[in-house]
């Protein structure tokens, strides 16, 4: 996720591809609330209807794509 954090900061294209997705998902579960917890990520978002599963998975992270 930094990775996608920097590159969307920087204005660059954060693409994250099938494999980063499924290694993101399972980070996330093996988390759990803890991942919510002060200074790891926000609260998660409700993602725009219509998104894809990248915006899906940054929503769950408390960030907009």
């Amino acid at each position: 996720m930094h990775r996608w954090d920097v590159a969307r900061t920087a204005g660059l294209d954060g693409s994250l591809d099938d494999a980063e997705l499924d290694r993101i998902e399972r980070g996330i579960e093996s988390f759990g609330p803890v991942l919510y917890m002060e200074g790891i990520c926000r609260d998660g978002v409700e993602p725009p209807a219509g998104s894809d599963r990248a915006a899906r998975l940054l929503a769950r992270l408390g960030r907009r794509s």
